[in-house]
């Protein structure tokens, strides 16, 4: 992998706390790659148990994906309403926070605690307990999956 494709991924973990009004810091390293990368622009998205963040460059190459899916296909039209239809653009601000929406902080239900995670070309952002639940699967399950997945990784 050349370094420029690199200087495009995001990898680790961060706690967070959410202030009153709905910002959440993003943690120094996503933002040094968003600022390598000339984006101050987010996406913000809900998806199911967690939010998924993109850069907008990001979002508008998954689009064209998302653009060329069937047309009158049920999942295609389903997928469309839950997932593009919630996604907002958040600007970072000058502190680096992005204020998240309120509805969907509600539909994550990410009050105060929140982890963000480095997910390659995106970020997510979980609630903590959620999280917590979901890490300890993943964590107990995981020489299974790795054994599961050994031919294609």
């Amino acid at each position: 992998m050349m370094a420029t494709e690199r200087a495009k991924r995001f990898q680790g973990r961060f706690r967070h706390v959410l202030d009153s009004k709905g910002r959440l810091s993003i943690p120094a390293p996503f933002r040094e790659q968003l600022e390598r990368m000339g984006s101050d622009i987010l996406v913000v998205t809900n998806s199911e148990q967690w939010l998924d963040v993109y850069p907008l460059d990001q979002w508008e190459t998954f689009m064209e994906r998302v653009d060329s899916l069937p047309r009158f296909s049920k999942d295609a039209e389903l997928f469309r309403l839950f997932y593009v239809s919630s996604a907002q653009e958040v600007q970072l601000d000058r502190q680096g926070r992005i204020l998240i929406p309120q509805t969907l902080r509600e539909e994550v239900h990410l009050n105060k605690e929140a982890v963000i995670l480095g997910m390659g070309i995106t970020m997510q952002i979980w609630e903590k307990g959620i999280w917590e639940q979901v890490h300890e699967e993943a964590k107990r399950r995981f020489r299974e999956i790795k054994n599961n997945l050994s031919e294609v990784l």
